[in-house]
C-alpha cells in the first residue's frame, strides 16, 4: 500500500512538473510571437543580408528589453555585431569583444574569433586574421566553417610566407570534396613545388588541370615539374600541345623548357626553334646565348654558332673558356683561321678547365705558325708557353717541331731572335735557326737603311756558322753596310773576306764582290770632288791615284767574269772604269770603255758620251768632240747631260773657228734655258765670236746685253768689255771706247780702296783661314758695300759659316742669290735651298728649289730641287704641288728604288688626302707592290684606310691580313693595320674578333708612338665593352614562382574564396 502511494506521488509530481514547463513554454512563445516583432523582422532582414535595416531593428530590440540577461537581447546584441562586421563598420570588432566580456560563456561567444578572423582576412588585415582565427576552436565550428577556417588560415599564412603553418591546413582542406578543395590543391601542389617535392605537385596540379580556373596555370607547372625531374621526354609529349594556351607573360620561358628538353636530349636542331622564340620574348643572358650557340655548334650550323657563342664571352669565367674553344673549332671548320686563333688563344688564356685550356693553347700555337701572320711573334710565345706548362705532355715534341719551324719563318726577326737568345742550350736545329734569323733581321735592317744595327745582326749570323753560305754572305752584306755608310777601307776589307769564306763560291754575290770592293776604293777617292791645293800636294794626289788604280783593278777583275754578272752591272762597271782612267787623266783609256758602255749598253747612255767628249777635248780631238756631243744631243734629247752638253758643243765649235755654228748652239742654249746660270756666259760668248767675225753690231748687242743684264758677273762682264774694246777698235774708235766707259760709271783705274780690302779676304779664301776671312769679309762689305768682289765676299762668307753658323750662311747665300745670276749663283740656291729645308722653313726651301729648278746647269742640282721640292709640298700639306712634284721626281732618269718607292708614295698619300680614292688606291697598290720596305707598308696601311672609308670590308679585311703577313714587317703600320682591323670588324659589329685584334696591339706593342697607338686600340676596346653591355645581360629567368593572378578567370562565387585579393 504504501508502494502504490509513494508511486502515486511520483506520478504526481511528474505530471506537475510537466504542467509548470507546458506553461513556461506556453508563456515564452507568447512572447516570440506577440511582444518581441522587432526581433523578428530583424532576424528576417538578417537572413536577407539587409545588414544596416537588420543592425537597427536589433539595436531597437536591445532599447527595449531592459534584462541583461534576456536570451533575445543576448542574441540582438551578437547580431548586431554581426552586422557591423558585414558592413565592416569600424565598430565591429569592439561590439564584438564586448560581447565576449558581457557573455563571456555564451554559447554564440564561441564563434566571435572566427567571425572577427573572417572579418581580418577580408580587409586584407592577414596578421589579424591569424592572430584571431588561432584563437579559434574548430570543435564550436560547423563542417563548412572548419573548412573555411583551415582554408582562410592556411592563405594567410601562404600570403605571409609561412608556408610550413599554411601546409598542412591546405592538406586538410584537400581531404574531402568541398568548395574550398580546388584553390587549396592548388597551393599545396605549390608548397609541394617549392619544397621540390615534385611528384607530389605534380599529382595534384593534375586533379585541377581540366578546372578552368588553373587552366592557364598548370601546363606550365607540370611542365616546369617534368623539367626539374629531367623527364625530358615526358616534357617534350606533354608541354608542346599547349604553347598556345601558355599567356604571353610567361610564354618565353614555357619555349625555353621545351627547348632545354630538346636540348638536353641532344636534339640540337629541335632546340633552336624554340630557344629562338625565348630570345624574341625575354632578355637572355650569357648562359642562354651559349646554348643557343652550342645548339648551332651541335647542328654543325657554325656561322650562326659563332655569332651566339661570342654573346657569352663578356666575363672571364669557365663559360667563356668553353664558349671561346667552340668558337675556334667552329671558325676552323670554316677555314676562317685568323678567327679561330683568336678564339682558342682567349681560350687559352682562362685557366678554369685545364684541358680546354691546353688543347686550346695548343691549337693556338699551330694557327699562329700556320697563319704565319701575327706580327708579335705569338706562335713562339705560345708554343714556348706549351712546353713550359706541359713538359710531360705527348704533343711537347710536335710543339719542339713547330717552335724550330716558326723560328725559321718567323717575319718578325727581332722578337724571334729576342726569344732564342733566352734558350740558354741550343742544338744544332736551334743554332740554324738562330743564324738565319739574325741574318733575316740584318737583310731586314739594311733594306731599312739601319746599316750600323744590320752590321752587328749579320755578326750574329756568323755566331754559329751552321750555314757556311749564310755565314760567308753575311761579310758580303756587312761589306755593303759598311759602304752605304761611308766607311769604305771596312767594306773594301769586308768584301776581301767574304771572297776568302769557304761558301763564298756558292752564293748569288760572289761575282760581286769585286765590283763592291772596285766602288769601295773609287768613292774613298772622292771623284769629281776638288779637292784643296790639289796641284801643290803631291801626296795628296799620289794617295788619290792609288785609290783609282785599286779600283781600276777590281773593275777589270770584275769585267773579267762578264757572261756571269748581271748586265746593268757590267755597264756601270765599264762606265766606271772610264771615269777612272778619266781621272787619271788616260783620257785614251777612258774613251776606250766609254765606247765600250755605249756599245754594250742599253737605255740612256748620255753620260758616257758626255764623258767621251770630255776626254776628247782634254785630248785636244775638238772634231771628234763636237761629233760626239752632236750625236748625244741628237739621241737623247731630255737627258740631264743636255744643258752642258749645248755648253760643250758651242765651245768645241769656237775653239774649231766654226763660228757660225758657235753662235747657233749658244743661241739655242739662251732660248732653251734663258734663266740658266750660264746664260751670261753664252752671251759674252755670242759677243765675242760676232766681234770675231767682225760683225760689231751684234758684238756689241750682245755684249751690252750681259753688262746691262748681269752687272754683278765679273768675269762675263769683264769679257764683255773686252769685247766692247774690240768693237770700238774694229771701228777705229779707241777713244770713244774710254768715253763710253766713263758714260756706264766706269773707271778706267780700279778703286785702290776696293783692291786693297780685297786682297786680305782672298788670301783668308785661298788658305782655307775662316776665322780670318769672316773678320775681313765683313771689313769689306761695310767698307765697300757696292764693290766689284762684293758678291764673292757673300759666298766666301757663306761658305765659311756653313759648318758653323747655318743661320748666317742662310743670309749670304741669301744675298748672293739677290744679285741675281752669278757664277756663284746656282750653288748658292743649291745650300740655301738645304738649310732653309733643314731649318724646316718650307716656304722658302720651296722658293729656292724652285729658283735653283729653273737655273740648274748641275744635272744633280736639278734633281735634287725637284725631289726637294715635293718633300717641301707635301710638309706644306700642299697636295696638288706634292702630286706635281711626285711625277717629277717619277720621271727622272736612273732613279734610285728608294725615291721612286717615296714619289709614289708621297702622290699616293695626297691623293688620298684630297679624296681621289680611285687613283690613290692605284697609286699606293702600285708602291707596295715594288718594295718590301717600311714605305711599302705604310703604302699598304693608306690603301686598306681607303677600302675602309668605302666601307668594302671584305677587300679591307684581305689587305690588312696581306700588310701583317708582309715580310719583313714594320711593327708600328702592323700596329696601325691591326687597329683598322678592329674597326673594320666593329663596322662588320663583329665584336669579339675586333675585341681580339686590338688587345693584341694593347699586349704587345712596344714601337713608334707606343702611348699613342696602345691608348687607341684601348680606346675602342672600350668603347666596344660599352655596345656590349647596352647588349648586355639583363633580367634571367626568375626560377622563384611569383603569385599568379588567376582571379579575372573566376565567378562571383569562385571570387569569394580568395576575399583578402
Amino acid at each position: 500500500m504504501l508502494y502504490i502511494e509513494r508511486k502515486y506521488i511520483f506520478i504526481q509530481l511528474v505530471v506537475l512538473l510537466m504542467t509548470i514547463s507546458s506553461v513556461s513554454m506556453a508563456q515564452q512563445s507568447t512572447i516570440y510571437t506577440e511582444e518581441y516583432t522587432d526581433y523578428r523582422t530583424a532576424q528576417d532582414l538578417f537572413d536577407k543580408e539587409h545588414f544596416s535595416a537588420a543592425q537597427e531593428k536589433f539595436f531597437m530590440v536591445i532599447e527595449e528589453i531592459d534584462n541583461l540577461q534576456d536570451e533575445i537581447r543576448i542574441n540582438s546584441e551578437y547580431y548586431a555585431a554581426i552586422c557591423a562586421l558585414e558592413l565592416f563598420h569600424k565598430d565591429a570588432e569592439h561590439l564584438l569583444n564586448q560581447f565576449l566580456f558581457n557573455h563571456p560563456d555564451h554559447p554564440k561567444g564561441k564563434k566571435i574569433n572566427f567571425q572577427l578572423g573572417r572579418y581580418y582576412y577580408r580587409t586584407k588585415k592577414l596578421n589579424d586574421a591569424i592572430d584571431y582565427f588561432e584563437k579559434v576552436d574548430q570543435f564550436d565550428l560547423s563542417e563548412d566553417e572548419r573548412i573555411e577556417l583551415q582554408f582562410k588560415l592556411g592563405y594567410s599564412y601562404f600570403y605571409k610566407k609561412k608556408y610550413e603553418e599554411a601546409k598542412p591546413l591546405f592538406h586538410q582542406v584537400i581531404q574531402t570534396e568541398n568548395e574550398y578543395y580546388v584553390p587549396a590543391q592548388y597551393y599545396y601542389s605549390h608548397l609541394a613545388y617549392m619544397d621540390e617535392n615534385y611528384q607530389t605537385a605534380l599529382e595534384g596540379f593534375l586533379k585541377i588541370a581540366d578546372d578552368p580556373m588553373f587552366a592557364s596555370v598548370v601546363p606550365y607547372y607540370v611542365t616546369q615539374i617534368y623539367y626539374k625531374q629531367e623527364k625530358y621526354e615526358e616534357l617534350l609529349a606533354y608541354a608542346p600541345k599547349y604553347i598556345e594556351e601558355i599567356s604571353n607573360k610567361r610564354k618565353a620561358e614555357f619555349m625555353k623548357l621545351i627547348g632545354d628538353a630538346h636540348y638536353y636530349l641532344k636534339q640540337y636542331e629541335e632546340a633552336i626553334p624554340y630557344l629562338l622564340e625565348f630570345r624574341k620574348g625575354s632578355s637572355p643572358v650569357r648562359e642562354d646565348y651559349y646554348q643557343l650557340g652550342y645548339a648551332y655548334y651541335a647542328s654543325q650550323q657554325y656561322e650562326n654558332a659563332t655569332k651566339f657563342l661570342a654573346k657569352a664571352v663578356s666575363k672571364k669565367d669557365a663559360l667563356s673558356q668553353v664558349a671561346y674553344h667552340h668558337m675556334g673549332d667552329a671558325y676552323l671548320r670554316m677555314e676562317q683561321k685568323p678567327k679561330a686563333r683568336n678564339a682558342f688563344k682567349a681560350a687559352s688564356e682562362l685557366d678554369f678547365d685545364p684541358e680546354i685550356r691546353k688543347n686550346a693553347l695548343y691549337n693556338y700555337a699551330k694557327l699562329a705558325y700556320e697563319l704565319s701572320n701575327n706580327p708579335y711573334n705569338e706562335a713562339i710565345d705560345a708554343f714556348q708557353q706549351f712546353i713550359e706548362d706541359y713538359p710531360d705532355d705527348e704533343e711537347v715534341n710536335e710543339a719542339y717541331e713547330f717552335l724550330l719551324k716558326v723560328y725559321m719563318t718567323t717575319k718578325n726577326y727581332e722578337q724571334a731572335l729576342k726569344s732564342l737568345e733566352k734558350i740558354k742550350k741550343m742544338d744544332d736545329r736551334m743554332k740554324m735557326a738562330y743564324q738565319s734569323i739574325s741574318y733575316n733581321l740584318a737583310v731586314e735592317e739594311f733594306h731599312n737603311k739601319k746599316y750600323s744595327a744590320a752590321i752587328t745582326n749579320f755578326k750574329k749570323a756568323q755566331k754559329y756558322p751552321v750555314n757556311k753560305e749564310l755565314t760567308s754572305e753575311s761579310f758580303y752584306w756587312i761589306a755593303e753596310a759598311y759602304y752605304n755608310l761611308k766607311k769604305y777601307d771596312l767594306a773594301a776589307s769586308n768584301y776581301v773576306e767574304f771572297k776568302l769564306e769557304p761558301g763564298a763560291a756558292l752564293s748569288p754575290e760572289f761575282h760581286n764582290a769585286d765590283y763592291g770592293i772596285a766602288y769601295a776604293y773609287f768613292m774613298k777617292s772622292s771623284p769629281f770632288e776638288v779637292i784643296d791645293n790639289w796641284e801643290n800636294n803631291d801626296a795628296v794626289q799620289s794617295e788619290h791615284n792609288e785609290l783609282i788604280n785599286q779600283a781600276v783593278t777590281a773593275f777589270r777583275n770584275f769585267i773579267i767574269l762578264k757572261d756571269r754578272v748581271e748586265p746593268s752591272k757590267l755597264q756601270d762597271a765599264y762606265m766606271r772604269l772610264a771615269d777612272c782612267y778619266y781621272l787619271l787623266r788616260n783620257d785614251e783609256q777612258a774613251i776606250t770603255y766609254y765606247n765600250t758602255a755605249i756599245n754594250n749598253g742599253s737605255g740612256d747612255l748620255s753620260y758616257a758620251y758626255f764623258q767621251k767628249a770630255e776626254s776628247q777635248g782634254n785630248l785636244q780631238n775638238n772634231s771628234g768632240r763636237a761629233a760626239t756631243l752632236e750625236t748625244m744631243l741628237s739621241k737623247y734629247p731630255n737627258s740631264p747631260y743636255v744643258l752642258m752638253g749645248m755648253l760643250e758643243l758651242a765651245d768645241a765649235y769656237k775653239i774649231l773657228n766654226q763660228n757660225q755654228k758657235a753662235i747657233t748652239a749658244y743661241k739655242s742654249f739662251v732660248s732653251k734655258y734663258p734663266k740658266n746660270a750660264n746664260v751670261a756666259r753664252a752671251l759674252s760668248d755670242i759677243g765675242f765670236l760676232y766681234l770675231r767675225i767682225q760683225d760689231y753690231n751684234n758684238a756689241e748687242t750682245y755684249a751690252l746685253k750681259v753688262l746691262d743684264n748681269y752687272p754683278h758677273n765679273k768675269l762675263e762682264v769683264e769679257k764683255s768689255l773686252e769685247t766692247m774694246k774690240g768693237v770700238y777698235e774694229g771701228r777705229n774708235d779707241l777713244p770713244g771706247y774710254y768715253d763710253w766707259l766713263a758714260s756706264r760709271g766706269y773707271q778706267v783705274q780700279p778703286s785702290e780702296k776696293d783692291s786693297t780690302l780685297w786682297e786680305p779676304v782672298q788670301y783668308a779664301y785661298d788658305n782655307g783661314d775662316c776665322s780670318e776671312l769672316i773678320k775681313q769679309g765683313q771689313i769689306y762689305i761695310q767698307q765697300v758695300p757696292n764693290g766689284k768682289e762684293v758678291i764673292n765676299a757673300h759666298y766666301y762668307l757663306a761658305s765659311c759659316y756653313y759648318e758653323s753658323d747655318r743661320d748666317k750662311a742662310l743670309f749670304h747665300y741669301g744675298e748672293v742669290i739677290n744679285q741675281g745670276i752669278t757664277s756663284h749663283y746656282e750653288e748658292a740656291l743649291q745650300y740655301a735651298g738645304y738649310i732653309a729645308f733643314d731649318k724646316k722653313d718650307y716656304p722658302l726651301a720651296i722658293s729656292y728649289y724652285t729658283k735653283l729648278e729653273a737655273a740648274a746647269i748641275n744635272e744633280e742640282n736639278i734633281r735634287t730641287s725637284k725631289i726637294a721640292l715635293m718633300h717641301a709640298y707635301k710638309h706644306e700639306k700642299d697636295l696638288s704641288k706634292t702630286i706635281e712634284y711626285a711625277n717629277k721626281v717619277l720621271n727622272l732618269t736612273g732613279l734610285e728604288e728608294n725615291l721612286e718607292i717615296e714619289a709614289m708614295l708621297n702622290k699616293g698619300l695626297a691623293q688620298k688626302e684630297l679624296t681621289y680614292y680611285t687613283e690613290a688606291k692605284q697609286t699606293l697598290k702600285d708602291c707596295a707592290s715594288q718594295t718590301k720596305t717600311i714605305m711599302g707598308a705604310e703604302a699598304k696601311y693608306n690603301y686598306c684606310e681607303i677600302l675602309f672609308l668605302e666601307e668594302d670590308h671584305e677587300n679591307c679585311e684581305t689587305n690588312i691580313m696581306e700588310l701583317v703577313q708582309q715580310k719583313p714587317s714594320y711593327d708600328y703600320w702592323v700596329a696601325k693595320g691591326i687597329i683598322l682591323l678592329g674597326r673594320n670588324y666593329m663596322a662588320l659589329e663583329d665584336y669579339f674578333n675586333a675585341k681580339h685584334s686590338l688587345q693584341s696591339v694593347v699586349d704587345h706593342y712596344e714601337g713608334k708612338d707606343q702611348a699613342e697607338i696602345v691608348n687607341t686600340a684601348q680606346q675602342l676596346i672600350d668603347e666596344i665593352i660599352e655596345i656590349e653591355s647596352n647588349q648586355g645581360e639583363k633580367k634571367s629567368m626568375n626560377e622563384e614562382e611569383e603569385d599568379i593572378n588567376f582571379q579575372n578567370n573566376l565567378n562571383e562565387k569562385e571570387k569569394s574564396l580568395f576575399d583578402n585579393d
